[in-house]
């Protein structure tokens, strides 16, 4: 998607759209270091309802948005994963199998 295109509901009647490029990109932003749902829309300066209708409306925009709420596990993941191989960690190793195969 180019810079500043602007996502679109299907429906043609209404107010304009208020979601631009850069107000996904805040919102990607705001996920991708943890931020809720609440505090993510604070930050795009969007209300959470324009937010769970962009959701519910458009497949493209609620995909990016999981990708991005998905991004801190997987960051987190992939150092503990380096610390385990590089480092030789026992103790990591340890409580990442607890953690993910409690038996």
């Amino acid at each position: 998607m180019k810079k500043n295109q602007l996502i679109k509901l299907k429906s043609t009647v209404g107010r304009p759209s208020i979601i631009s490029e850069e107000r996904v990109g805040k919102l990607e932003e705001a996920f991708k270091i943890g931020l809720n749902v609440k505090d993510a829309c604070i930050y795009a300066r969007m209300s959470r309802d324009t937010y769970y209708s962009y959701c519910k409306n458009n497949k493209e925009f609620s995909d990016r948005i999981d990708r991005s709420k998905r991004f801190l596990f997987i960051a987190a993941r992939l150092l503990i994963a380096k610390a385990i191989i590089e480092d030789h960690s026992v103790k990591d190793a340890w409580r990442f199998l607890e953690k993910r195969d409690p038996e």
